[in-house]
Formats: C-alpha cells, structure tokens, sequence
C-alpha cells in the first residue's frame, strides 16, 4: 500500500499561512469547524500543526481579547501544546500509520518538503474496515 493511495491533496483542505493573524485563524476555524490546521510558510512547505486549544490558550494570555490585538498576533508567534510530525509521501505505511495513532491526521510532504496534502486517521480506519469486511465476505 502506497501513502499515495490516502492523500487528500493540498487542493482539497484548508490551511492557514504562518503570517496569518490570531483574528484570521479564528474566524478560518469557526466557518470549517476543524480542531485542527496544517500551516504552511510562503514557500508551501509545512511549518506545524495549530489547533483550536492553541488559540484558545493565546486569548486566554491576552488577559482581554479584542479584535485589533487578535489582527497583530501572528499565528506563527502562538506556542503550540504539541508538534506534528509529517511524514514524505515516499515514507513507509507503518510510519504514516504509527503517526496516525495519536493524531487526526497526518502532514503529507514530497521530496522537496513542499506539503502535498494530508491522510486522516479516519481513512486509513475506514480502509482496513472494508478491507476486513471483504475478506470476511461480508
């Protein structure tokens, strides 16, 4: 099995920039409703993972939010509670899936570093089910 055979490609999620504000991350989480975001630099290649409990945390060391001061935070200046490592797409399954284990998903980059998109532990679940479903005959 190819990591290939996953990939939801870079064209089809959302992500946010590293010069992306605190205000923009916001409002880019409320409209899709993700926990969490791959951001990249201008070059396209990963930088790290931010989720929601991260912005969560910034406000809360704000003392007072406002939208002005949530427009001059960069999400790149945010401390993160965790860090995601990706993998390369020509990086071996058991890798991809040791990572998926205690992530959603899985960072995807190719052999320039440039991110190519993303595998979610939902679907590499949802692909062994069926697998086992069908040689099970059921």
């Amino acid at each position: 099995m190819n990591i290939l055979f996953f990939l939801k490609p870079k064209s089809d999620i959302t992500y946010l920039n590293r010069n992306d504000s605190l205000f923009e991350a916001i409002n880019i989480f409320r409209t899709t409703k993700y926990n969490e975001l791959p951001v990249l630099n201008n070059e396209g290649k990963y930088v790290f993972t931010i989720s929601v409990a991260d912005l969560l945390y910034a406000i809360k060391d704000m003392k007072f939010y406002n939208d002005e001061q949530a427009k001059r935070i960069k999400i790149a200046q945010i401390k993160r509670m965790k860090d995601i490592l990706p993998v390369y797409i020509e990086s071996d399954m058991k890798d991809l899936i040791n990572l998926s284990l205690s992530e959603n998903f899985v960072p995807v980059l190719d052999d320039r570093d440039i991110f190519i998109g993303i595998v979610r532990r939902r679907d590499i679940i949802s692909y062994y089910v069926e697998s086992e479903r069908n040689n099970n005959g059921k």
